[in-house]
């Protein structure tokens, strides 16, 4: 696993510079074949984990619930009040990578509940949820990408 941790802080790295480097007013912009902004699509990473791996093992969530549940998936960029969360982000990005490792070396972990995602694979394990999420976070940070080129056109 510890691969799968090592990709999951390289894509928060990754996350994490796009936030640091892109104007404020390009972040809440939503351009046009988008329905999200980019902040949003980088507080989605971070809840999307919490509900994922700890949420599906019945552990309290590591960030404020009401964070994790504002920028679920179904949900959509609140616009200026989203501006709050900026500094939190910054600090749970890599924070939250290095808890999940700790999490899972001390195996916290119990029940699972097993789900089917939204691409259409059963996540039956922590392990499952891991590889998901790596995944997940890779999709976000293309997403990011892409609207970051409509602000550079």
């Amino acid at each position: 696993m510890d691969k799968q941790f090592e990709l999951l802080k390289a894509t928060r790295i990754n996350v994490l510079k796009a936030l640091e480097e892109i104007p404020t007013a390009s972040l809440l912009e939503i351009p046009p074949g988008f329905n999200n902004n980019i902040l949003w699509n980088i507080y989605h990473v971070l809840a999307s984990q919490q509900l994922l791996v700890y949420g599906l093992s019945q552990m309290p969530f590591c960030l404020d619930k009401a964070f994790v549940f504002q920028f679920k998936s179904g949900t959509k960029p609140s616009g200026e009040e989203d501006l709050k969360w900026i500094d939190f982000a910054k600090d749970n990005l890599l924070a939250t990578v290095e808890q999940l490792s700790k999490d899972y070396q001390q195996s916290i972990f119990g029940d699972f509940k097993t789900i089917k995602t939204s691409y259409g694979l059963e996540l039956q394990n922590i392990e499952d949820a891991i590889y998901f999420d790596n995944l997940h976070e890779a999709m976000h940070l293309g997403q990011i990408k892409a609207m970051q080129q409509q602000f550079i056109m």
